[in-house]
């Protein structure tokens, strides 16, 4: 298995991880409410579309031509799900919103299946 298609599960599984962490606490009045992706519509849409980069990981259409672009629009949306909560979050709650670590790596896994997909292939392609 090369260190592509590795790093490339690796990525997607903490993507879906992400779905199960917090993704905003809001606290008021000394008591505090974290709400994870699963609470959500979203956190079940990241969930599915790195279900399927995977997928398509392991059945190897991710290499090239359709199936690379696939991947990389289905990571990209992954991370603008993250990067608009994050923004709507802010913008609902204000400051008694605090970001968790969710949404975080949900952009982050968005972002690194897009550095794997193009940054490693040459890597990988000169041994």
């Amino acid at each position: 298995m090369s260190t592509q298609k590795i790093a490339l599960l690796v990525v997607s599984a903490l993507g879906i991880a992400s779905s199960f962490l917090p993704w905003v606490t809001v606290s008021l009045m000394g008591f505090s409410k974290s709400v994870s992706g699963m609470d959500g519509g979203d956190g079940v849409l990241s969930l599915i579309l790195f279900a399927v980069i995977i997928l398509l990981v392991l059945v190897g259409t991710y290499k090239k031509g359709f199936g690379k672009i696939v991947v990389s629009i289905l990571a990209l949306g992954c991370a603008a799900i993250g990067v608009y909560d994050t923004l709507n979050a802010k913008d609902k709650a204000g400051e008694m919103a605090e970001i968790g670590i969710g949404l975080y790596l949900l952009i982050a896994a968005g972002l690194g299946v897009i550095a794997c997909l193009y940054g490693l292939k040459e890597a990988t392609e000169n041994k």
